[in-house]
């Protein structure tokens, strides 16, 4: 879901990122932005908890604008998409879990995003850690990188009703494991709904 090397001009990441931090001031500004060599740019979790980084939910208009054009230039339309879908979903598991919801995600920001730096951009929350590294506006790295989805398959939205927004990629897993020796899975079996 990054894009290939025939990306368009419209698409560096560098211009949103500077845009980005442009928009951001004082303390803010401190939990935004870190040093390339910052052993945070390297670490990842999916669970619900306590994060560093600048929080969605205190960023202004113009600043979670920039952020989607960060996100739109550092994907696909298709990996945009299901990055952003997979933050709405989270309004349904906030139902249980108060503290979830589409804007519990914090963004990070490391290095400077110039033509001849080394720098990246780090995006998480629950389901959803997306670590991206650049050498100026070339993707050199795109992990650790992990996307979810909870529910699996929406049930108690009525107007989602049915939704499966990991659907392809949950299909192929589960194809994967059900091929599997007990040996090979090491007794452990899937947890989710494998589609047909």
């Amino acid at each position: 879901i990054t894009p290939t090397m025939a990306q368009p001009l419209s698409s560096y990441p560098t211009t949103p990122a500077t845009e980005l931090i442009r928009l951001t001031t004082g303390a803010s500004r401190a939990s935004l932005t870190r040093t390339f060599d910052d052993p945070r740019r390297l670490t990842w979790d999916r669970i619900p908890k306590a994060r560093e980084g600048l929080h969605i939910a205190s960023m202004s208009i113009d600043q979670r604008t920039a952020l989607h054009r960060l996100i739109q230039s550092s994907l696909t339309s298709e990996g945009y998409l299901m990055i952003t879908s997979i933050m709405y979903n989270e309004d349904i598991q906030q139902k249980r879990e108060p503290d979830l919801g589409r804007t519990a995600y914090w963004v990070e920001i490391f290095g400077t995003p110039a033509p001849d730096s080394l720098w990246g951009w780090q995006l998480e929350g629950h389901h959803l850690s997306l670590n991206l590294t650049y050498h100026g506006d070339s993707l050199i790295s795109h992990t650790p990188f992990l996307i979810g989805s909870n529910p699996q398959i929406v049930r108690e939205e009525e107007d989602r009703s049915g939704l499966a927004y990991l659907y392809l990629e949950e299909t192929i897993a589960g194809r994967i494991v059900r091929n599997f020796t007990l040996s090979q899975s090491g007794g452990v079996s899937a947890t989710f709904t494998i589609f047909p």
